[in-house]
């Protein structure tokens, strides 16, 4: 029968699961008869069944039950069906078009891949190995006919697991490990390839495979590099017990952001890659470069694409962080968006339906969409969709108030404030605008990822606790041994396990365990209460008293010795200037100059000008490069200027060092000759008794750039490391100074290379940066802020080796509760924290 087309995609059925987040999908079924799996954030699976027939049309939530290990303890982050003799070549990362003997298996945040079985969803098998979150599955096939498989997992712990998918009954299933692929930056994305059929294959034995990944990248500074594509040919051992995975090539960091996802589309012969940077790419499955590439459609920012699908015949769909599914038809060149009241983190396409597909959404909906005229949803329906859609966007669109950004932590001291995890996201005030910064646990920095453009909540207690936002903030007291309370506030985002946050409270607040269900069933049993918890009382809430009405009795164990503000980890620096106006008037002064002393003709300064727009798009650092040229007239600047027209090269150089691409590992002796050119200029103005503005400007400049080359990249950090200690020396030698900007780039030069010292144990440096510290203490010239640096500094190295860096830890211990004293209750409490090392 001849079916109506729709022009475009549009609603077919929206599916309510378990009202959690919906983050997996899988299909089951053959036909019209089919039935969806969904895996939420907080560890249930759903069966949507009969998707396609809405007189039958049905949701199971866990049908496996709760009991024993059938539920997830954390979210399910990838869902793969299997049936017997699936083609690998048409079955995708999550569906399979058999109902007869299928299993699904799960991959979850705590490490563990669980095998169904897709009947019974009884647990089969549960599969050890990796050391997080299990992201990407796939199924791989040895051979044509699908007699030989493995199963591919994908985990955030940097490796690609193939474990042996063996049907040895027609109802049982016995996977094992057959080998590990390592050496991917961070999360893996799998896709599993068809066998080469063509004659005189390898492949044609049932012993070979092939198999692409994707990696997320790797932080450097304030970038993410290294995000690769990688082909392998996987060869299984004779007896079936073991394979070598070869890896043939390797496409790095054509994406400009990390690889979320990977399919394989059979009509085109192509793997299809989908990143941050808002593209997907079609890629050759025999060496991964790029054929063509695909852009989303935005207004302002390029959206975080985080998973995509192949629909056949050139059409592809890929989701987003921003809550939309974006179609593309490369035949026709058509598009089409469309939007989702939240984050959309997976799609799916649907066997024998002509292109259907459905998304997961943060929401806790699954929506099937079609073009076929009979599948259509009513236009009741789709209206109130489009609503629900619309409704969602005016309250993430407001933005923060004045009055909510001033009383976010200030961007300049990130480096004070640490992340509790990888991949934390906090929000800071950045010159009065609110920005959003992800943790990298790896390089112990905060990386920008953009402005704060909406900050409403989901609920009428949305809010924030430190910078962080959450659909809820409840607040909890604790009953104290003393007879007081303790006030606190918890955080939860709607489909978060409760368990966890619960878990993740004790932790941080040092709590006793016993407190974790009652935690956690106040969050499931109060979201959206105001009324909280206290502890030690039996009660949850407005809920009626328990039998118990007696007060717990509450005995906390002795904590362990934890700092507010030791150690310093990451590095401060000098931002200030990145903008048109300054860096005009930086490049005006360079020209002045270079007419005074004609060393330079109009063509070797013609670099300066793209140098100068590159460092004025902050926003862009992430995707411009420096060239060596653009470098070199820096470095001679510097080298060949006297001390009484070279500090404009070294506050363009200042800037400079913080450019990503500038800083990277490959520019490593580039920046050592800066520094040791700047350290020259400094000696200089001892040695020569400048006067004027370059007595100031060289050596705050000089200090200022040494800061800088810390915080930078892999290359600057390593040149700074290496010449550390003449660094140190140089700062001493202005220690002294009148001026307290230079004061204040002496106490920071300080803080760096301490932070330097205890994240890579360099004890060599400990001996000039406490002479340093006692030096800035006993001087009587420096700010309270200038103070607080230089107490931390000498807190951090302590906390290395205390013994062996101070002779007279007496006479250290006096100086530094002196001072401190006289700097106000932060100090102080750095102070205390020092003496507690001791």
């Amino acid at each position: 029968m001849q079916v109506d087309s729709l022009d475009e995609y549009q609603l077919s059925v929206a599916l309510l699961s378990d009202a959690e987040p919906v983050r997996a999908l899988g299909v089951m079924g053959a036909d019209d008869d089919v039935s969806l799996l969904s895996g939420s954030q907080g560890g249930l699976v759903s069966v949507h069944e009969h998707v396609l027939d809405g007189s039958r049309r049905n949701t199971l939530i866990q049908p496996g039950g709760t009991e024993g290990n059938n539920r997830h303890p954390h979210q399910i982050s990838s869902l793969l069906v299997v049936s017997p003799n699936d083609s690998t070549g048409k079955s995708k990362s999550s569906s399979s078009s058999s109902s007869n003997s299928s299993y699904y298996v799960t991959g979850c945040k705590d490490s563990k891949i669980r095998v169904f079985d897709g009947t019974t969803h009884e647990l089969l098998h549960t599969l050890a190995g990796h050391e997080n979150a299990v992201t990407s599955l796939s199924l791989l096939s040895f051979s044509n006919d699908d007699s030989t498989r493995a199963l591919v997992s994908g985990s955030w712990d940097g490796t690609a697991k193939l474990w042996k998918w063996t049907d040895s009954t027609i109802s049982t299933v016995i996977p094992m490990l057959l080998t590990t692929l390592e050496g991917h930056e961070n999360t893996v994305s799998v896709c599993a390839l068809p066998p080469d059929s063509s004659a005189g294959s390898s492949f044609s034995s049932g012993r070979r495979a092939r198999l692409c990944t994707g990696s997320a990248g790797i932080a450097e500074g304030n970038v993410i590099r290294d995000h690769s594509v990688r082909v392998w040919d996987v060869l299984l051992s004779q007896d079936g017990r073991a394979a070598t995975a070869t890896l043939v090539h390797r496409v790095a960091n054509d994406h400009d952001g990390p690889i979320r996802d990977m399919a394989f589309d059979v009509d085109a012969n192509v793997v299809v890659t989908c990143s941050n940077d808002g593209t997907i790419k079609l890629r050759n499955p025999d060496t991964g470069t790029t054929v063509s590439t695909y852009t989303t459609t935005f207004l302002s920012s390029p959206p975080m694409l985080l998973s995509v699908i192949c629909l056949g015949q050139g059409k592809y769909v890929s989701t987003s962080e921003d809550g939309n599914a974006h179609f593309w038809d490369t035949a026709t060149g058509s598009t089409q968006v469309i939007g989702h009241p939240n984050t959309v983190w997976k799609a799916l396409a649907l066997p024998n339906t002509n292109g259907d597909f459905c998304t997961a959404c943060h929401d806790g909906s699954v929506r099937i969409f079609t073009k076929d005229v009979l599948r259509a949803a009513s236009t009741e329906e789709q209206v109130a969709f489009q609503k629900e859609v619309e409704l969602a966007r005016q309250k993430t669109q407001s933005g923060p108030s004045q009055e909510e950004i001033a009383k976010l932590p200030k961007w300049e001291l990130n480096a004070l404030q640490q992340g509790r995890s990888e991949g934390m996201v906090q929000v800071f005030n950045k010159g009065g605008k609110a920005i959003a910064a992800q943790w990298s646990a790896a390089s112990s920095t905060w990386i920008e990822v953009g402005e704060v453009t909406g900050m409403g909540g989901t609920s009428e207690n949305a809010g924030s606790i430190n910078g962080v936002q959450y659909d809820h903030v409840l607040p909890i007291e604790i009953d104290l041994p003393s007879g007081g309370l303790s006030n606190l506030q918890i955080g939860y985002n709607a489909g978060q396990n409760p368990f966890v946050v619960a878990q993740a409270f004790i932790d941080e607040h040092m709590l006793d365990q016993n407190y974790l269900a009652q935690i956690a069933d106040y969050i499931r049993q109060r979201v959206g209460d105001a009324a909280g918890p206290t502890l030690g009382d039996g009660s949850t809430g407005n809920t009626a008293p328990t039998s118990t009405s007696t007060a717990m009795d509450i005995t906390m164990a002795p904590p362990p010795k934890v700092y507010q503000h030791l150690p310093m980890k990451g590095f401060l620096s000098f931002e200030t200037g990145a903008d048109a106006k300054t860096l005009g008037k930086i490049s005006s002064k360079l020209s002045e100059f270079n007419t005074d002393v004609s060393s330079f003709n109009d063509t070797d300064l013609s670099a300066l000008p793209e140098l100068i727009q590159t460092l004025a798009m902050t926003n862009r650092y992430h995707a411009t490069k420096m060239t060596p040229s653009d470098l070199a007239v820096l470095h001679t600047l510097i080298r060949t200027w006297d001390c009484s027209r070279v500090f404009p090269a070294l506050d363009l150089a200042r800037l400079t060092v913080l450019h990503p691409d500038a800083s990277k590992s490959q520019n490593t002796t580039y920046w050592s000759g800066v520094i040791q050119c700047a350290l020259e200029k400094c000696k200089e103005v001892v040695d020569q008794n400048v006067q004027g503005t370059a007595a100031v400007a060289v050596p705050m400049l000089s200090l200022r750039l040494f800061a800088n080359c810390f915080k930078g990249g892999s290359g600057s950090l390593a040149a700074a490391s290496t010449n550390i200690v003449g660094i140190l020396e140089c700062a001493q030698q202005f220690c002294n100074s009148s001026n307290k900007n230079i004061r204040l780039s002496v106490a920071t030069v300080l803080l760096n290379a301490s932070s330097y010292v205890y994240s890579t144990k360099n004890t060599n440096a400990i001996p000039p940066i406490v002479s340093l510290g006692s030096a800035i203490l006993t001087s009587g010239l420096y700010e309270t802020e200038a103070i607080v640096r230089s107490l931390v500094a000498m807190g951090t190295v302590l906390l290395v080796s205390s013994s062996s860096a101070v002779e007279d830890q007496v006479s250290l211990l006096n100086q530094i509760q002196l001072v401190a004293a006289q700097h106000g209750d932060k100090a102080k409490s750095i102070a205390a924290e020092i003496q507690s090392i001791f």
